[in-house]
């Protein structure tokens, strides 16, 4: 057989055919003079894979037979170009076929091998954040934990309220917080304060803290709750945090009484 890259479509490249395999080499452009309609039909191709070579045969079926596929990883270009000669030889045995380059089926099946794997590993525990968490509030409502460092627990401002049971119910917070610069969609707490109380700034752990905290038989007692928001105001002597977590627990409090009401 003549030696020349089936890899390759250099310009002015022909097609030919190699008698002893009876394999016609599709590389050129022009038409070939068979129309191999007898004939088996192969595409192939190859694709880097790190420091390897990844390269893949695919049977040609009509519509509605399933393909065949051979792929396989080599040291250098030549040995994948040898595996991709010897997968279609072995099968067609002697048979009449045809056979044309086209590597972008070797990169969509390295694709969907890695996929295949991607898949299967086992979750890492490299770092704390594997696993989707939350702040919780009353409400009840929750806040999706984005990063975790020795100091902070960083969090996202966009509330997500729950029902009695602690499922979402999809409701989010009526403000557009999209809109807000990216610094004022996301807070912090103080992670050592967080995790030996379990609340910080009426944003607790979890959500069995918030139940415990507000119990369904534990009476709301608005007028204490409002008198609490407005000692804790500036002009009284009070601070804008302070005053801020007043009037958060007053109105989460108000809400809870209305809708009991209903």
């Amino acid at each position: 057989m003549t030696p020349r890259s089936i890899f390759c479509k250099p310009a002015g490249a022909e097609n030919y055919f190699d008698p002893q395999t009876r394999i016609c080499w599709h590389l050129g452009r022009e038409w070939c003079r068979d129309d191999h309609k007898e004939c088996e039909r192969f595409v192939f191709g190859r694709c880097r894979s790190g420091r390897r070579w990844f390269w893949a045969v695919t049977t040609w079926r009509p519509a509605g037979q399933d393909f065949e596929h051979f792929y396989g990883w080599e040291d250098t270009e030549e040995l994948a170009e040898t595996a991709v000669r010897a997968a279609i030889i072995n099968k067609t045995n002697g048979r009449p076929a045809m056979a044309w380059p086209s590597h972008g089926i070797a990169s969509d099946q390295l694709k969907e091998l890695n996929k295949v794997k991607r898949a299967q590993r086992p979750p890492s525990d490299a770092t704390d954040s594997k696993l989707i968490e939350y702040l919780y509030r009353f409400g009840p409502k929750r806040h999706q934990i984005i990063k975790k460092t020795a100091r902070r627990i960083y969090y996202l401002k966009q509330e997500e309220y729950l029902d009695r049971h602690g499922e979402p119910t999809g409701e989010k917070h009526p403000n557009n917080i999209d809109d807000d610069p990216i610094s004022h969609r996301i807070g912090f707490v103080d992670r050592q304060k967080l995790e030996a109380t379990g609340e910080v700034h009426c944003l607790y752990a979890s959500l069995e803290s918030v139940i415990r905290h507000y119990r369904d038989d534990k009476p709301i007692d608005l007028r204490q709750l409002k008198a609490e928001m407005a000692a804790a105001h500036p002009d009284r002597g009070g601070s804008s945090a302070a005053f801020i977590a007043a009037r958060e627990k007053y109105q989460a409090a108000l809400r809870t009484s209305r809708k009991s009401m209903l």
